[in-house]
């Protein structure tokens, strides 16, 4: 299972994603119209990887393939590395970071049944004993999801483990584990995902699979209260499903087809337009990548992005519906440097002129001499 992340870092856009081979973790930098070369964090890997900000800071979590999971610190342009636990299988480490105190959620095993975790860490930096959340299903698209709702509270996806399909969320704090919400109550099963979650609203857009078709859902949760499902789509194949709000819109994309198509909601969820296709250059090969913005962004908010996973860094859709999603400098920056390779020409051709005065001035002495 391969990972994308793409994280605002003031000006600049960092892209991490996994190697070809899938054995390490690669980063690259776009800043100041400008991408730097690809850069090799980690070699030895285990998937998944988790990228969040602590104290303004970049941090990666990461697992080798002996088991030990790594905490990825980026200071001063430079990445800082330690070990901070020991696991042997594939862990997903979530953090819930508040101001006095830090804890972790991942994936694990009790009595041999997977399970997600809860952990705790001291003012002497020891290791609480574990806490049991629940026995859990991993997605096919993931082992489960966690978005940050306000400091020190998570919200966390999951599938639980049952014989029927319980998908639903549970909020989860440094100090409590609030109660399982189902929201898919459905024959089928879910085969991908999107959440959108404020402060206010929870926006959740399924592909549900089912014997014959897939479908597209979409429900959204406002005081505490669902809305009915509202089916977008359906379709034998439906992949990649990703919301984005845009503005007072929310767009519902995915691609059907090998292509991608939207519906857009006016009215933040409650009804959506029909799907349609998307008309713009887009990638043949799209992935999802979580979406880190270290700050509001201006007019849009994601939690997640499509890349080309042929060159991650490539960001699709979103750069067409904000256009200075790739920061570059300033037109003030550009004509400076207009004006200073204007200057540089103007010297070049002042010393060419007068090369051109002392060849004329050799020939006419040549010319004179042989008179």
């Amino acid at each position: 299972m391969s990972t994308y992340f793409v994280a605002r870092y003031g000006s600049a856009l960092h892209f991490f994603y996994p190697s070809e081979n899938l054995s390490s973790l690669k980063h690259r930098i776009w800043q100041d119209g400008y991408l730097m070369p690809e850069r090799t964090l980690l070699t030895g890997v285990k998937l998944p990887f988790s990228v969040f900000y602590q104290d303004d800071l970049l941090h990666i979590f990461c697992q080798d393939t002996q088991g030990n999971i790594m905490l990825l610190v980026h200071r001063d342009g430079t990445w800082n590395k330690r070990t901070v636990m020991q696991g042997d299988e594939s862990i997903l480490l979530t953090p819930i970071i508040s101001e006095d105190n830090l804890c972790i959620l991942y994936n694990g095993f009790t009595e041999k049944d997977p399970c997600l975790l809860k952990r705790a860490i001291n003012r002497s930096g020891e290791w609480q004993q574990e806490e049991a959340i629940d026995h859990y299903k991993p997605f096919p698209f993931a082992p489960y999801e966690a978005q940050e709702t306000g400091p020190g509270h998570l919200i966390l996806f999951y599938q639980r483990q049952a014989n029927e399909c319980q998908v639903g969320y549970r909020e989860i704090t440094s100090k409590r584990i609030g109660p399982f919400h189902r929201f898919l109550n459905i024959q089928g099963s879910l085969a991908d995902a999107s959440y959108l979650t404020t402060m206010d609203t929870l926006h959740i857009l399924m592909v549900v699979k089912t014997v014959f078709s897939c479908q597209l859902l979409y429900r959204k949760k406002t005081e505490d209260v669902f809305t009915p499902p509202i089916l977008l789509w359906e379709a034998p194949r439906i992949e990649h499903c990703l919301l984005t709000a845009v503005g007072n819109e929310l767009h519902a994309t995915c691609m059907i087809g090998g292509k991608l198509h939207k519906a857009i909601s006016e009215d933040c969820g409650d009804s959506f337009g029909p799907m349609s296709l998307y008309k713009r250059k887009f990638c043949a090969e799209p992935v999802k990548a979580g979406y880190l913005s270290g700050g509001a962004e201006k007019g849009w908010f994601a939690r997640h992005v499509y890349v080309d996973g042929a060159a991650p860094w490539d960001v699709q859709m979103v750069p067409d519906l904000c256009p200075d999603f790739y920061y570059k400098p300033e037109k003030a920056d550009e004509s400076a440097q207009l004006r200073d390779l204007q200057d540089r020409l103007a010297v070049a051709q002042r010393a060419l002129d007068a090369k051109d005065r002392q060849i004329l001035e050799l020939m006419y002495r040549s010319k004179t001499d042989e008179e």
